[in-house]
């Protein structure tokens, strides 16, 4: 897509909790990116792996990608607010009472499938979401574009594309086709790789 003075590029990322398979939701949204790309109307995207909870800031995160992730929760979170629209029940806060220390803490729970657009560098819209009682998923807002990114239909957060050392964690691969695990706190008491995503008892390890 080339730039001009009224147009700037589009970029989508795709936050998954594990790597899209054949047939997968993700996988679709995958193709319907690659067909928007073919098209002109979606100029890159990425797909992250960010598992499937979270801190509730960057000050609580353990590791470089927690407060990426985070970092991200929280943008998402305030582009939600400026547009009058609730990421919930797919992204919500819980308290969870842990048995390894004696005390409750609070985490996010995250969207088994999250897309993210920007606009230049300015967040434009964020799916699943549920505005006035209807629930926007992934696959029907991208079947939407371009309106959706024509910078009338929602409010944006300027400046949220991260480009420095903690977005570098959180990269896909060169294309847009790869990703990256999050990584792993391996602090005691923290979940494995096999604990259930709604376990009750030991704290994030992000």
């Amino acid at each position: 897509m080339v730039n001009d003075n009224n147009k700037r590029d589009v970029h989508v990322d795709v936050y998954v909790r594990s790597l899209p398979t054949h047939g997968s939701a993700a996988n679709a949204v995958l193709g319907r990116l690659a067909a928007l790309g073919r098209r002109g109307l979606v100029d890159s995207h990425d797909v992250l792996v960010w598992g499937s909870r979270a801190p509730p800031s960057p000050a609580g995160a353990r590791t470089a990608t927690g407060r990426e992730i985070a970092r991200q929760v929280g943008l998402f979170r305030e582009w939600a607010r400026r547009n009058d629209v609730v990421l919930a029940p797919a992204m919500e806060s819980r308290v969870v009472e842990s048995t390894v220390r004696g005390a409750e803490y609070e985490e996010v729970r995250l969207p088994e499938l999250l897309v993210a657009t920007y606009c230049g560098e300015d967040l434009v819209a964020v799916c699943p979401h549920e505005q006035d009682g209807e629930v926007c998923t992934p696959r029907l807002y991208l079947d939407r574009l371009p309106d959706a990114t024509d910078g009338n239909e929602f409010a944006p957060v300027e400046n949220a594309r991260g480009t420095g050392k903690e977005r570098a964690v959180l990269e896909a691969s060169a294309g847009g086709t790869g990703a990256v695990a999050s990584e792993q706190d391996d602090t005691k008491g923290g979940p494995s790789a096999t604990d259930d995503e709604d376990s009750i008892g030991k704290p994030p390890s992000l």
